[in-house]
């Protein structure tokens, strides 16, 4: 009975998707806009709470650099000198931090968008993304991004699956950052936004009867047991 019981919750796994990426960019700083109503948007209902490690601020030409730029719902400013354009977006001097993402239950992932702009060769985009599942403490790799942009002033990066979710019942999303490889000059990122694209996961009603019909069996083979 146990094993069937679990076998019934096929709806709490990943749905195997098939990652396609596209990658865009655009010699202006205010190419792409974002959402300010995607699963992660700052205030959403939809977002618990988002962590940090390894993030130093940085700081220069009257701004400071802040993950709270990831989520805002803002693109933030084109840079100009002196405007404090960095306190509009996400950079670390190495390149190198996790910012993790937690949701309030679980969520269908239909799309991942990543943006960053900057002048002088800050908007390449490296990181890999992961996903944690309800019930599931450890998170799975869903795709690694290493894009290199040697010139332009923005980039976008959108990841789909074409035949359906990227995922379902998801209830954290992990991004490793990195610096990307090849090519020479300032390889580090100014990010202004990432939009995750989604709903919250309802079971089929079949299987949540499944569900709850294993589940009084485990409960009557327990009573029996006394």
């Amino acid at each position: 009975m146990a094993a069937c019981a679990v076998s019934l919750l096929g709806f709490l796994t990943p749905t195997g998707a098939a990652v396609t990426v596209n990658y865009l960019s655009d010699p202006s700083q205010e190419a792409y806009a974002v959402s300010s109503t995607d699963l992660i948007n700052s205030g959403s209902p939809s977002l618990l709470s988002s962590t940090d490690v390894g993030y130093t601020p940085f700081s220069f030409d009257g701004g400071t650099s802040t993950t709270a730029a990831l989520n805002d719902g803002l693109a933030g400013i084109a840079y100009t000198p002196g405007n404090g354009a960095l306190s509009t977006g996400a950079f670390d001097g190495d390149g190198t931090w996790t910012t993790t993402f937690f949701l309030n239950g679980g969520y269908t992932i239909n799309q991942i968008e990543s943006i960053a702009s900057w002048p002088a060769q800050r908007s390449s985009q490296a990181y890999t993304v992961s996903l944690r599942f309800v019930g599931n403490p450890t998170f799975t790799p869903l795709t690694t991004i290493d894009y290199f942009v040697a010139s332009d002033q923005s980039s976008k990066v959108d990841i789909t699956d074409g035949s359906g979710p990227l995922a379902v019942n998801v209830d954290a999303i992990q991004f490793d950052f990195f610096t990307a490889t090849g090519g020479a000059g300032s390889k580090e990122t100014v990010y202004r936004e990432i939009d995750i694209t989604g709903t919250a996961t309802i079971p089929e009603p079949s299987s949540l009867g499944l569900v709850a019909l294993g589940g009084a069996a485990l409960m009557l083979g327990r009573w029996r047991k006394r």
